[in-house]
């Protein structure tokens, strides 16, 4: 439409609402300053927006884990964070810089992508969450162990089932029964 959203980093993340309807003349209509920065963005139904990034130390910028942000747009000229999530133990993510490895259905209430720790050893999981009463909360949390292809992880679902699928392995998931491991098909 005739609105545009983004973001910069310098020491915290403004998160900008800009208005197109004058092509020749755009308006800044909101800036919202968080810690940390947004990666990824993406329309969560008509007045939300969904970001990943990281939370990093406003002083020092150093990274403190992945973070999920959910900013209400419903009022462009007033910007506001609706919630965030910081998952601490998490260093890098495919999600940050590969749009096609992020599950991200409103009309479903999904977020889904893989993530990897480095503390100590490498650990990889693929994380989904869904937006409840204006928090992130965790539904599956799969260990994928120390595959270091976890860019080529998808999570999609068909009805009651979800899939977490690879090159080497698709992973079938019960979503009326908490989300319980049903079958596994390895290649």
């Amino acid at each position: 439409g005739n609105m545009a959203y983004f973001v910069t980093y310098r020491n915290t993340d403004p998160l900008f609402a800009v208005d197109l309807s004058d092509e020749t003349n755009p308006k800044i209509l909101s800036e919202l300053k968080i810690t940390g920065f947004s990666e990824y963005l993406n329309l969560w139904g008509t007045d939300k927006l969904f970001g990943i990034g990281f939370e990093t130390d406003p002083d020092s910028g150093r990274t403190e884990g992945i973070k999920l942000t959910m900013f209400d747009i419903s009022d462009p000229a007033d910007l506001t964070v609706a919630g965030s999530c910081v998952i601490r133990n998490i260093d890098y993510s495919p999600a940050l810089y590969q749009y096609k490895c992020v599950l991200a259905d409103p009309d479903e209430n999904l977020i889904g992508f893989a993530a990897e720790s480095f503390q100590g050893r490498s650990d990889s999981s693929y994380l989904l969450f869904s937006w409840e009463d204006g928090s992130f909360k965790e539904i599956l949390a799969e260990s994928l162990g120390e595959d270091d292809a976890i860019d080529q992880y998808r999570g999609i679902y068909v009805g009651n089932r979800f899939y977490l699928v690879s090159p080497d392995s698709v992973r079938a998931y019960d979503r009326t029964d908490d989300y319980r491991r049903m079958e596994t098909l390895a290649f």
